[in-house]
């Protein structure tokens, strides 16, 4: 009783750990662990319905088949900003892409905001920053032809 949350009233908390300790609940708890124990797939549909989840994918599968993209990446690229995605689900939340996981960050896809062009006001020549730019461009095609 001592770790009761101030927010829940006395005669609740007490009715909540009685029914922690009964068996209806112990058996309820253990029945459980074993139907988790055998998923094999997570559920990661969030708060969206079903229905929801179903339309976007529909959607997106329109979209696909139909050849709509609205930027000119490569089909070969996971992702990209204004990829199908992006175009059904909306904008992404900061610091995060969509279906690639935790890991990958925007910026360590694409880059940052910032281009050559700024790194010029801040003090790179445009001579340097023109040589950058080719380099950068060569290394795309090397890349498409390799990769």
């Amino acid at each position: 009783m001592k770790n009761r949350p101030s927010h829940i009233p006395r005669d609740q908390w007490t009715g909540l750990i009685w029914y922690w300790l009964s068996d209806k609940a112990k058996k309820r708890s253990q029945a459980n662990r074993i139907s988790r124990a055998k998923q094999k797939m997570p559920h990661t549909g969030g708060s969206k319905s079903i229905a929801t989840l179903m339309n976007e994918k529909d959607m997106m599968n329109e979209r696909l088949n139909n050849g709509e993209t609205s930027n000119e990446q490569h089909r070969s690229d996971v992702a990209w900003e204004g990829d199908v995605y992006s175009q059904v689900l909306g904008t992404e939340k900061s610091g995060y892409v969509r279906g690639l996981g935790l890991d990958p960050t925007p910026s360590l896809l694409w880059g940052g905001k910032s281009s050559l062009r700024n790194v010029v006001a801040d003090g790179l020549s445009n001579e340097a920053a023109h040589r950058l730019e080719q380099e950068i461009n060569e290394l795309k095609e090397l890349n498409k032809k390799t990769g």
